[in-house]
């Protein structure tokens, strides 16, 4: 037809709106679909928009004169609408919102559009429509979620979506109450479409949307993304790098930490991989959440070398497990691997006690002392494993670290005490290691290459009690 059209003739009354919407015969879900993302996008501020978007729909039946342009009236418009096609699924329409030029510009679009499908409909709005899949129009669908999640639940609520997060006993607390009137954040499928988003080149995006949860309620948010199972899902690895640590805090942690283990357990690995090496002092908190709920020893099997070697040897020292037997049965499954970690471990803890010894101002803190204590063995596991290292390198790094380790005992244990500079003085504790020693050597617990080689090392060595230390062999 010749006729322009003005978006102000369609909201002038319900004849005129019949009028207009008859130039589209037959109405369909899709065109129904198109015309209302128009309507939307009308309250923006940017004409320009307006005008582009009539002119997709329209062709060239539109008119250039937008100056009268005022928010559309729901009622005219649906009621003008089922006069045209009352059969019109109007759930079917809000799942054909997914196309090209749809955005929510504003909380008065978002609110808008809901009145729409409200008068046209006497259910709920379809939460599928928004969650069941990554639209093609992908920015449209972040536009109209982000409104969505905070929307009171009067206006828009995710509870009647077919996978919630079921309530747990877990999350005490009067803000999950008050955060998820609307159950946005016990949606399962909205956490899979947002973390699908985010593998999609929208991370930013996503990310805004997760600040509020994040902030008042991570709990819940961490416990909903261990349900979200796909390919690849950094956001998932985000969400519980920053909330496991929120989590340690607590001193009810352990509810929660049982929870997931069962629900998801390569979550809560990786948040603890990431709490452990950010801040050490998460171990003992971890460690004293496991006390309560008896999973160290599945957790100690699970995460990497570097940690399980600390958390052992920190369980170790609370009377948790037994180190000597742990630290056996991974040398007879791992071999080279995991005594190579064994000795970057001990080499780690000798460097920082030697620190620690030559600076009367640096005071060791309790995580590397009792890392310390556990040396001794460490090294005799070590010693009577050597059998199993294929590596010559190993070998020699291992016997390197134990004259480490009798350098730095030495200080520790003459601090305050007589000179041992005297070439004749023989410290108890020198005859004690050195008898230790020969027993190793004669039960077989250390071969006769190791023996000869720590030798070596000791006649090298300049350690004034290394230098005492070696009378005894000779």
């Amino acid at each position: 037809t010749g006729k322009e059209i003005t978006i102000t003739d369609m909201q002038d009354n319900i004849s005129q709106c019949q009028e207009i919407l008859s130039l589209f015969l037959p109405l369909d879900e899709v065109i129904i679909a198109r015309i209302v993302g128009v309507i939307v996008r009308t309250q923006s501020d940017d004409k320009s928009v307006h005008s582009k978007l009539l002119a997709d729909l329209c062709g060239n039946n539109t008119s250039e004169d937008l100056s009268q342009m005022t928010e559309w009236d729901a009622d005219t418009l649906i009621y003008a609408t089922k006069q045209l096609a009352p059969e019109l699924n109007w759930a079917t329409i809000m799942e054909n919102l997914d196309h090209e030029g749809f955005y929510i510009p504003n909380e008065a679009a978002f609110y808008f559009l809901m009145s729409v499908y409200k008068h046209a409909s006497q259910g709920h709005f379809p939460v599928r429509a928004i969650c069941g899949s990554i639209w093609k129009n992908a920015e449209g669908q972040i536009s109209l979620l982000k409104y969505a999640v905070s929307a009171p639940p009067e206006v828009f609520t995710f509870a009647h979506s077919g996978r919630q997060l079921a309530y747990v006993d877990v999350v005490n607390d009067h803000k999950v109450q008050i955060e998820h009137a609307n159950h946005a954040w016990l949606c399962l499928d909205l956490l899979e479409v947002l973390c699908q988003l985010a593998e999609r080149d929208h991370e930013s995006s996503v990310r805004s949307i997760l600040e509020h949860p994040l902030k008042y309620c991570p709990e819940v948010l961490l416990l909903g993304m261990a349900h979200i199972n796909i390919a690849s899902n950094h956001l998932q690895q985000e969400v519980s790098s920053a909330v496991i640590p929120i989590l340690l805090q607590n001193a009810d942690a352990s509810g929660m930490i049982v929870h997931l283990w069962h629900v998801n357990p390569n979550i809560l690995l990786r948040g603890l991989v990431d709490a452990m090496s950010t801040d050490p002092e998460n171990m003992s908190r971890f460690l004293a959440a496991c006390q309560e709920i008896k999973i160290l020893s599945p957790i100690l099997d699970r995460i990497p070398y570097p940690l399980g070697v600390r958390l052992a040897a920190l369980a170790s020292c609370k009377g948790l497990i037994d180190l000597e037997k742990w630290l056996s049965s991974n040398l007879n499954a791992y071999k080279d691997a995991f005594y190579e970690e064994c000795i970057k471990f001990l080499k780690e803890v000798h460097l920082a006690a030697q620190v620690v010894t030559s600076n009367h101002f640096c005071s060791p803190n309790a995580l590397r002392t009792i890392y310390l204590e556990t040396s001794s063995t460490f090294l005799k596991v070590l010693q009577s494993h050597s059998g199993l290292v294929s590596s010559p390198h190993l070998s020699v790094e291992m016997d390197k670290l134990h004259v480490t380790y009798m350098g730095i005992n030495s200080r520790f244990k003459s601090s305050g005490s007589a000179d041992l500079s005297s070439s004749d003085y023989y410290s108890e504790d020198i005859e004690a290691e050195a008898n230790l020693y020969f027993h190793q050597l004669f039960s077989g617990q250390v071969t006769n290459d190791t023996m000869i080689r720590m030798l070596a090392h000791l006649k090298a060595s300049t350690e004034k009690r290394l230098i005492t230390y070696k009378n005894p062999f000779q």
